[in-house]
C-alpha cells in the first residue's frame, strides 16, 4: 500500500523525503512491541526482504546459536562494563578453539553463551557483542549462508563497518597468538581498530561494497529521520 502511494506520487523517480515517509508509514501500521525486533534489506537480486522476529518469546532463547563469536573490540567493551581484566576475560571467558565462522574468538559455552542467565536474560545486554546485535535470528533465515550477509545484519552502516574491521584483526590475532592473552598485541590492534573504523576513505570503501543489499540502516536511521519531521 505504501509502495503504491509512493510511486502514485513520484513514479519511479527517487525522492527522499517520500521515500522516509513511506517507511515510517509501515512502521507505524506494524504493532512491535519493545522486543520486537525488524530487520529490512535486499537479498541478491534486489528483491526487498523483511524479517520480524521476538527473542523474548522464543522457547530457545540462548540455546539458538552455535556459538558466540567476540571480537577485540566487543572484549574491551565487555571487560570495562564488567570490571574484568583482560587477562582474566581470556581464562574465564574465551574458549580454548577459535569461532570457525569468523576465524576470530568465540565465548565459552556449555548450553548456551557463558554471559547469558538461566532466567533467559543476557547479563551484559547493554554491552553485548556486536554479533549478538547484529545477527539475525538463526530460526528465521533460510540457510547458515545468510547468517554472515552484513545486508541482513542491524547496526547503522558506522557500526557494521567497525565491526568487520575488528573482526579482522581479531583474526589477525589469532593467526599471531591463538587464544592465549598478549598484552603487547592486544594493545597494537586495538589502535589499528581504531584508526581504520575512523578513515573515511575505508568507510566508503565499505558503503560502495554494501550499497546493492542495505534497503534501509536501520530503525536508528529511521527514528532520526522522524526527529527531522
Amino acid at each position: 500500500m505504501m509502495t503504491k502511494a509512493y510511486i502514485k506520487e513520484n513514479g519511479a523517480t527517487w525522492n527522499d523525503a517520500d521515500y522516509y515517509k513511506a517507511i515510517l508509514g509501515i512502521y507505524d501500521n506494524i504493532v512491535v512491541s519493545d522486543t520486537q525486533k525488524i530487520k529490512l534489506a535486499r537479498n541478491n537480486d534486489g528483491a526487498p526482504l523483511a524479517m520480524i522476529f521476538d527473542c523474548s518469546q522464543c522457547e530457545k532463547r540462548g540455546t539458538c546459536a552455535k556459538e558466540t563469536p567476540i571480537t577485540l573490540d566487543d572484549i574491551r567493551r565487555i571487560t570495562g562494563h564488567i570490571g574484568l581484566t583482560w587477562k582474566g576475560f581470556f581464562r574465564d571467558k574465551i574458549a580454548s578453539q577459535p569461532s570457525v565462522n569468523t576465524g576470530g574468538f568465540k565465548l565459552r559455552r556449555s548450553e548456551h553463551c557463558i554471559f547469558f542467565h538461566p532466567d533467559k536474560h543476557c547479563t551484559i545486554k547493554e554491552v553485548r557483542p556486536m554479533h549478538c546485535r547484529f545477527t539475525p535470528c538463526p530460526h528465521k533465515t533460510e540457510s547458515d549462508e545468510f547468517m554472515g550477509c552484513l545486508f541482513l545484519g542491524s547496526g547503522r552502516v558506522g557500526e557494521q563497518f567497525r565491526h568487520q574491521v575488528a573482526l579482522a584483526m581479531t583474526r589477525q590475532y589469532v593467526a599471531e597468538s591463538g587464544v592465549t592473552y598478549n598484552k603487547h598485541l592486544v594493545k597494537k590492534l586495538l589502535r589499528t581498530i581504531d584508526r581504520l573504523a575512523s578513515d573515511g576513505s575505508e568507510v566508503d570503501k565499505f558503503c560502495e561494497k554494501i550499497a546493492p543489499y542495505r534497503y534501509v540502516d536501520d530503525t536508528l536511521t529511521i527514528t532520526k529521520y522522524r526527529e527531522k519531521t
